[in-house]
């Protein structure tokens, strides 16, 4: 079923090969645009309680996308399910990719790991986030490189991971000691090097 929905949709792009090039990009680099934003939030001036907020909230990004891969890490090992590409000949991988484990996509479940931590943060772009990461999602399963259910079953991963992150004591606890040492020491290199200059 799954493996006719993929050829159908990859042979309905065949003759708009523009389209299927735009796909392609958002498949192969789509996720870069969730570390620009941190970048960019983490670098942004602001008030020390300005800035301590958004780090500490794309600190709990990072760690729910860590939690979630360390689980799809183990589950890659235990179940190597086979990428659309690897077990059908008549599926194109319209990208370059490993034939490695296709279960969970880790596109998928980083991306809306990441999208409803900013959700639950109260951060305003956790729902463009969100939205991006379907269109990401969807990109993977139109290129060949994973079917429909790695894909939702990256989401819920990402979704339980987040859920396990927020409500957890020790994670909070680490990511508030990781943005005050960063801070402080950010602070005195700062302070030694106006002073040096």
């Amino acid at each position: 079923m799954e493996h006719t929905f993929i050829r159908f949709i990859q042979q309905l792009f065949q003759q708009r090969r523009g389209i299927l090039s735009a796909v392609a990009f958002i498949a192969k680099v789509g996720y870069w645009l969730y570390l620009l934003y941190g970048a960019i939030e983490w670098l942004r001036p602001g008030s020390v309680a300005e800035r301590l907020k958004r780090r500490h909230t794309l600190l709990f990004c990072i760690a729910t996308v860590a939690f979630g891969s360390t689980i799809s890490f183990f589950l890659g090992r235990l179940w190597k399910r086979e990428r659309p590409f690897v077990q059908h000949a008549d599926i194109e991988a319209v990208i370059e990719h490993d034939a490695n484990a296709s279960f969970p996509s880790n596109h998928s479940m980083n991306s809306m790991a990441a999208s409803l931590m900013l959700l639950a943060r109260g951060n305003a772009w956790g729902l463009p986030f969100l939205f991006w990461s379907i269109i990401v999602g969807a990109s993977r399963v139109v290129c060949g490189l994973h079917f429909v259910t790695d894909v939702v079953g990256g989401f819920l991963m990402g979704a339980a991971s987040t859920a396990v992150v927020y409500r957890s004591k020790a994670a909070k606890q680490v990511v508030e000691r990781v943005a005050w040492g960063y801070h402080v020491v950010t602070t005195i290199v700062r302070t030694w090097w106006r002073g040096y200059i």
